[in-house]
Order: structure tokens, then sequence, then C-alpha cells
């Protein structure tokens, strides 16, 4: 076991040492690798036989960024990467832990979207989809009896944020629910999510359920890779159709972002492409989502722990206003 652990500290290592960043880029990454990531390879030993090298073209967070908490204040947690030239625009707690609510929901989409073959195919709702339900957990309302296609639960997943829907996809592609949580974990760790933690699939509240800032930008820039998923997370509303025998029925869905609504606007310069929401008493209001300026560069914002729905956003706009103010 300490044999195959060093071969893999030295094979990061020369990886890093052999990359064409500049220098500066270079001290950097290998500080995220040696100072992150190989420090937990004796605390996590799942995969990390299978995890890739993702520092290149990442925003890497390093010791010597230091921005103002204040320009993000109603907010306790917020992040702001800029996809295309690798640059940490704005971090604010950025590595502590935080509860993800919802957002948990981009890794759950990201696993269905890895691992479905045929997005037409119909999945059963049962009665056990609403067993860990809270009284005031968000529902996609889908009718336990009935059937579904992938891509309907996946729309019912990301736009009124379906707790149930969750519990749908994560036992059809995990086989069980605790069996896709793992699966989870262990993707989250492939990213380099090395400060992440998953109890289950939709984001309701447990204490060992806890990501970060920098890993939920580690989530959506690989989640947004696949159109299903910026389609979904960006669309406003959607009807999703389900069937039981000869019977069908319909209803309509709405995404739970302001921004996609268009109820909240970004700054001039900006389109905010997709998002996921959340929200739980402990978690506060957070939102994640990927914004692109005029010329297609894109940005990835994350806030969290937001004391309200108004200041939710206001904080967001805050953020983003960063990417447009020299425009």
């Amino acid at each position: 076991m300490k044999r195959r652990i060093s071969l893999i500290i030295t094979v990061v290592l020369l990886m890093l040492s052999v990359s064409g960043c500049a220098a500066g880029q270079d001290d950097a990454r290998t500080w995220f690798y040696e100072e992150d990531v190989i420090s937990r390879m004796f605390v996590h030993p799942v995969s990390y036989d299978r995890m890739q090298p993702m520092s290149d073209g990442l925003s890497v967070l390093t010791p010597d960024l230091k921005f103002d908490d204040a320009k993000i204040g109603k907010a306790e947690y917020a992040g702001l990467f800029s996809e295309d030239d690798d640059t940490v625009l704005y971090a604010k707690n950025a590595t502590k832990r935080l509860y993800p609510a919802s957002m948990t929901k981009c890794m759950t989409a990201l696993l269905v979207l890895e691992n479905c073959s045929g997005f037409d195919e119909l999945i059963l709702v049962e009665e056990d989809a609403y067993a860990d339900m809270t009284d005031d957990a968000s529902l996609a309302f889908l009718s336990v009896g009935w059937s579904y296609s992938v891509t309907d639960l996946l729309y019912g997943l990301l736009l009124p944020s379906g707790n149930e829907a969750a519990n749908v996809l994560a036992k059809r592609f995990g086989g069980t629910v605790s069996n896709f949580v793992r699966m989870m974990n262990e993707r989250a760790l492939q990213l380099g999510m090395v400060n992440t933690h998953f109890a289950n699939p939709h984001g309701l509240h447990a204490a060992n359920h806890y990501t970060t800032v920098y890993d939920l930008y580690l989530l959506m820039r690989e989640v947004t890779k696949y159109d299903r998923f910026t389609e979904a997370a960006g669309t406003a509303s959607a009807v999703i159709r389900s069937v039981r025998g000869t019977e069908r029925q319909e209803k309509t869905v709405t995404t739970t972002n302001s921004y996609v609504r268009q109820f909240t606007l970004p700054p001039e310069g900006l389109t905010v492409r997709c998002g996921k929401t959340g929200y739980t008493v402990e978690a506060g209001r957070c939102l994640v989502l990927m914004s692109e300026d005029r010329a297609g560069k894109r940005y990835f914002g994350v806030v969290a722990k937001a004391n309200g729905y108004d200041a939710l956003y206001e904080s967001m706009n805050a953020l983003l206003s960063m990417a447009v103010e020299d425009l």
C-alpha cells in the first residue's frame, strides 16, 4: 500500500513538473496538489489511482490571493472564476466548508449524464422516492406509479429542484440511493473536490453533507460540458410527461433561478446561461451559475449562505460585476 501511494505521488509531481505553464502558475499548481490533494490521499484512499491531474486549465487558489470580504457582505461564501484565462476574480471563504443544499443536484445530474445511454428510457416512480422528504422539501410532484423519461426527470431535478426526482435518478443509476451517494463521493474525488462529502443525492440537510465554493466551481466546470445540463439548467419552464399503461399526463415545471426567469437581470454585458439554486435553513440562500460575456468568455460564480432571497441576487450581481468592470 505504501509503495502504491508513493508511486501515485511521484507520478502526480512528475506530471506537474513537465507542464507547460508559466513559472508562477507552475508553483501555484504544485502548491495546490502538495498541500490540498496529495495530503488527502492518506485520508481518502478511494480511486486516487484513477484521478487525473486536474490543475491544468483551472483557476487555482493560492495563499497569496487576497480579496475584500466586504464586497460580498450579504453572503458568507462567494467565488468568481474565469474559464478562459484561468483566473480567480474573487474568493471569500472559498475553501471553508458550507452546506450546498440543492446545488448538490449538479453532481446528481453529472452522474446521470455520464452513465445514461438512453435519455428516453422510462423510469417508474415508486413510493420510496419520497421516503426521506422533509415537510419543506422542494418537489417536482412526481406521481407514484407513473413512469417518466430520464430527460423529464432531469428537468424535474433542475427546474423545480425536485428532491424526489433526485432519489428516482439515484436509484436507477446507482442501483440503490446509498450506492449512488458512494458514486457521488468517488466522482467528487476524481474531480479534485477534496473538501466535499455527500450524504444524499438531493441536498437536504445532513451534518456530513458539505462542500466548498472552490469545489462547486470544479463541479460546475465539469457538468457544463454537457449541453443537456446547460439547456435544462438554463430553461425557465418545461412540460414533463409521464405514462401509466395507456394513460398519459403532463405538467409544467418552473425554475427556481431568478436570472433564468428574467426576474433578476445580471450586470450589463453578461448573460446567465445556467445555474442551480439551493436553500435550507442551515445552508441559507445559495446559487452556482455559469455566465458569458459578449465575447463568449465564461465565468463561474458561487454565492452561498446569503441572508435572504434578495441578498442572494444582490450578492451574485456584485460578484458578476467584477467580470465586466473593465469592459
